[in-house]
């Protein structure tokens, strides 16, 4: 498997100057699902600090790796999950790391 992927799933929104809790719990799961019906069964999550605007936050960084076949499908996965849950998660960029680069969307 020569693709890592690192994708950013924040605990909190940042909304009218407070820190909420969004359900990233039913975002992994969701993600997770996804990924298994194409076929990957094994990923790793580290809990982390994100900084954005200045701001410190906590987010899980979900590690999966992929053949060259699924690259594209995979990074589809995210996209889908993030716009699905867009209003629960209430972000205002999603990110992702692909191979040591990152995209936010």
């Amino acid at each position: 498997m020569n693709n890592k992927f690192s994708f950013h799933i924040p605990q909190v929104a940042y909304v009218n100057g407070e820190y909420i809790a969004v359900p990233y719990e039913e975002f992994e799961n969701a993600l997770g699902e996804k990924l298994i019906e194409l076929g990957i069964d094994a990923w790793y999550v580290i809990a982390s600090t994100g900084v954005y605007k200045g701001r410190r936050y906590p987010q899980n960084i979900m590690v999966v790796y992929c053949d060259e076949d699924k690259k594209d499908s995979v990074a589809n996965i995210f996209k889908t999950v993030c716009k699905r849950m867009s209003r629960a998660m209430q972000q205002e960029k999603f990110a992702y790391e692909l191979n040591d680069t990152m995209y936010i969307f």
